[in-house]
C-alpha cells in the first residue's frame, strides 16, 4: 500500500509509448529508410587512359584523359583532382587545371617543345565517398612507332579454356579497413575462344554485399594491359548458379595470361571502400593457346577441374552449417527475480 492508500500496482507505467519515444522511433525509422535506400560508394580505380599506359605513339596529343571507375568528388572548380605530365626533360608540360566530368578527368599539355622519349603521368583524384586515389604511369612518343603496343598484341590467337580461382580475405583497398574475418571464394570459367565468363562467388561474414569487380591489383606503372575493369554480377554472390557473361576479348586474355595482377574486390555497405580483397591464381586449363608479349604461345598447366568444384561446395557447407549452429545455440533466456516477483 502507498501512503495515500491506494494500492500499490497503481505505480507501474500505463502500456504503450509516450508521445516522446513514439516520435523518436518515427524519426529512427526515417533516418533507417534514407540510409538503406542512398547508394553504396566505393573508392574510383583508374580503368583506363589516353595515351594508354605503357603505349607507345606517333605524335604528343592535345591532352591526358583518365577514366576511372566511379564518379568523382568535385568542390568549386575542381580542386582536389589533377594530373600532372611530365616530358623526357623533367619539365611539366601540364595545364594548371584539370577538367572533371563525373568519372572522367583530362588536363591539356602545352608543351615548349616536343621531343621522343618517356612521358611520366602522375594523379591524384578524390572518389565520390572521399577516399584520395594517386597513381602514376608511363606513355613513350618514338618517330618509329607504327601506332599503340595494344593494337600490335596478337591476343586473336587465344583459345581455349581456364579456370581462375581467387580467395579475398583482408581489406579491400591497400591499408584500408576491411571486414576483420569476413573472406569470399570465386571460381572464374574463362572460355577466351568466345571472350565469355562465368563464375560464382561465396562469401562467408560479409552479409551486405553492394557491389563487387575485378581490376588491377594496383595503379602504379600501369600497363595497356592493366586497364581492366569487370563488374562483377551481385547475382553470382552466394548462388548455386554461375553467372555468365561476355567481356572484352583484351580483358579475358590480360585476366588469363597473368591472373595474380588482377584482383577481386567485394564492397559492402559496413565496408564501402572495400571489404574483402584477392588476387587471382589459375587452378587448371583446358587446350589453352595464349600468346605472350613476345608472340609465342604458351600452354599452363593446372590442377583438376573438379577441384574449384569441391572448394565452392566445402565453402557453403560450413557457411550453411555455422549459422545453422548458432541458431540452435540459442536459447530461450531465463526469467529474471524481477520477472519472477511481478508474476507473483
Amino acid at each position: 500500500m502507498r501512503r495515500d492508500g491506494r494500492p500499490a500496482h497503481h505505480d507501474v507505467p500505463a502500456k504503450g509509448l509516450s508521445v516522446r519515444k513514439f516520435l523518436a522511433l518515427v524519426v529512427l525509422t526515417i533516418a533507417l529508410l534514407a540510409w538503406s535506400a542512398a547508394p553504396a560508394s566505393a573508392h574510383a580505380q583508374l580503368i583506363g587512359s589516353d595515351p594508354p599506359a605503357g603505349s607507345t605513339i606517333k605524335a604528343l596529343p592535345e591532352a591526358v584523359t583518365l577514366t576511372f571507375s566511379d564518379s568523382l568528388m568535385t568542390t568549386g572548380d575542381g580542386e582536389g583532382n589533377h594530373i600532372t605530365v611530365v616530358d623526357p626533360m623533367r619539365e611539366t608540360i601540364s595545364a594548371a587545371h584539370t577538367d572533371v566530368n563525373g568519372a572522367v578527368v583530362s588536363t591539356v599539355l602545352s608543351p615548349s617543345m616536343v621531343m621522343d622519349g618517356t612521358y611520366q603521368v602522375s594523379f591524384r583524384v578524390v572518389s565520390t565517398d572521399g577516399h584520395v586515389v594517386e597513381g602514376k604511369y608511363a606513355f613513350r612518343i618514338g618517330t618509329s612507332a607504327s601506332g599503340s603496343s595494344a593494337a600490335a598484341e596478337p591476343d586473336l590467337a587465344a583459345s581455349g579454356k581456364a579456370t581462375l580461382a581467387v580467395t579475398a580475405t583482408g581489406p579491400g583497398i591497400p591499408g584500408g579497413k576491411g571486414a576483420p574475418s569476413g573472406s569470399a571464394l570465386g571460381t572464374f570459367e574463362i572460355d577466351l575462344s568466345t571472350s565469355t565468363a562465368c563464375y560464382t562467388v561465396v562469401t562467408q561474414g560479409i552479409p551486405d554485399v553492394t557491389a563487387a569487380h575485378v581490376h588491377s591489383t594496383n595503379t602504379d606503372a600501369m600497363t595497356i594491359s592493366d586497364e581492366i575493369y569487370v563488374p562483377v554480377d551481385l547475382a553470382a554472390i552466394d548462388k548455386a548458379t554461375p553467372v555468365c557473361a561476355s567481356l572484352k576479348r583484351s580483358d579475358v586474355v590480360a585476366l588469363v595470361r597473368d591472373p595474380s595482377r588482377y584482383a577481386l574486390v567485394l564492397h559492402s555497405r559496413a565496408y564501402p571502400e572495400g571489404a574483402v580483397s584477392g588476387a587471382f591464381s589459375t587452378i587448371s586449363t583446358s587446350d589453352l593457346v595464349l600468346p605472350t608479349a613476345a608472340g609465342s604461345t604458351a600452354t599452363p598447366s593446372g590442377l583438376p577441374l573438379w577441384l574449384p568444384i569441391a572448394l565452392g561446395a566445402i565453402v557453403v557447407v560450413g557457411v550453411v552449417g555455422a549459422a545453422t549452429g548458432i541458431r540452435s545455440s540459442r536459447s530461450r533466456p531465463e526469467p529474471t527475480a524481477t520477472d519472477l516477483g511481478d508474476d507473483s
